[in-house]
């Protein structure tokens, strides 16, 4: 900012600098420690970014070493972190993991370890020993076992859980984990022995869930969801499960009218005939998906303009039967177009 803007920001009050500080991360706060006398003062009394554990923040190499002088950092500070996020840190070992546990084995609730392949069954253990544990995500942790991931039985306030190629995971241990959990939102994605029986398992909470590339989930889904009864559910995604046709949607639509998230796509066989009867269900869709789906027309995005007024966003990305004339529907309905 320029010399002016700097001037105005230093005339703030100090409870209203603390406000905008509370937005920032902690790697900015540090910065803005050093900026002037005023700043390192403010900057001493915010807490809220202390509460994250966010090491993709960080430009800098990222190992052990660091995470071990970041705790004595929060350490020092008395600082309690309420979110842990290690996705992508490749370079780190079981031991950073440990070191986090230990240091703080009660306050955490939110756990990422996206693309964290040195993860192991006993180091989820140890996440799943964490009393207020709430959100937990695995993503392509591709170390990690089905019987390890029986470990989250004991993790009685889990309520968001995204994992993904779980090669050997079957829809028994997938459902024991579920009536064990309360959970409400949950992702599974390249878990090819996951089938829509898993569905049955679905406690009444569920507000969310996503079979993402499933290959063994198809119409069967249908009637699976219409016997577990889901009142409370607003999304719900099978992108990539390319066996779902018509016919699943023409079942679950009486039941779905919750929905405001629907993603469709990569289900090729689902034609403008299906997108339509869902589309007379969910009137308060808002989020649609159809990328890849080569079988929806233009019959198709007028059907959802008709019976979805509250849509703001859809995709329809290599959708090679939606034309400009289509296109042009969604533009004047002022429609959000991923494409």
């Amino acid at each position: 900012c320029g010399p002016k803007m700097a001037d105005s920001i230093l005339l703030l009050p100090e409870e209203m600098l603390g406000r905008i500080f509370a937005f920032l991360s902690f790697v900015d706060l540090l910065a803005c420690r050093l900026v002037c006398r005023q700043f390192l003062t403010c900057a001493e009394h915010v807490r809220e970014p202390w509460h994250w554990f966010d090491l993709t923040l960080l430009d800098e190499k990222i190992d052990d070493h660091l995470v071990a002088d970041l705790v004595g950092l929060w350490l020092r500070r008395g600082a309690v972190p309420k979110y842990l996020h290690f996705e992508g840190c490749s370079s780190l070992t079981g031991a950073s993991l440990d070191r986090m546990l230990e240091t703080f084995p009660t306050t955490l609730c939110e756990v990422n370890l996206d693309e964290c392949s040195w993860v192991t069954d006993p180091d989820l253990a140890h996440v799943a020993a964490l009393p207020a544990l709430t959100h937990l995500s695995l993503r392509r942790c591709e170390n990690i076992s089905p019987d390890g991931l029986q470990a989250l039985c004991s993790a009685t306030n889990l309520h968001t859980l995204s994992l993904s190629h779980v090669f050997d995971l079957d829809d028994a241990r997938l459902s024991a984990l579920l009536q064990a959990c309360p959970i409400r939102h949950l992702l599974v994605q390249n878990c090819p022995r996951v089938s829509a029986h898993v569905c049955y398992a679905f406690p009444p909470s569920i507000e969310s869930f996503s079979f993402i590339n499933c290959i063994a989930i198809d119409d069967t889904l249908g009637p699976a969801l219409v016997a577990a009864s889901l009142p409370s559910l607003t999304a719900l995604s099978v992108l990539g499960c390319c066996s779902i046709t018509d016919e699943m949607l023409l079942e679950i639509a009486p039941f779905v009218s919750s929905l405001r998230h629907l993603d469709l796509g990569k289900c090729y066989i689902i034609t403008d005939y299906g997108l339509a009867r869902i589309a007379e269900a969910c009137v308060g869709l808002q989020h649609l998906g159809i990328s890849y789906c080569s079988s929806i027309s233009d019959a198709g995005v007028a059907a959802v303009l008709a019976h979805c007024p509250r849509l703001v966003s859809i995709d329809i990305e290599d959708c090679s039967q939606i034309t400009r004339r289509g296109v042009s529907m969604l533009t004047a309905a002022r429609i959000h177009i991923r494409r």
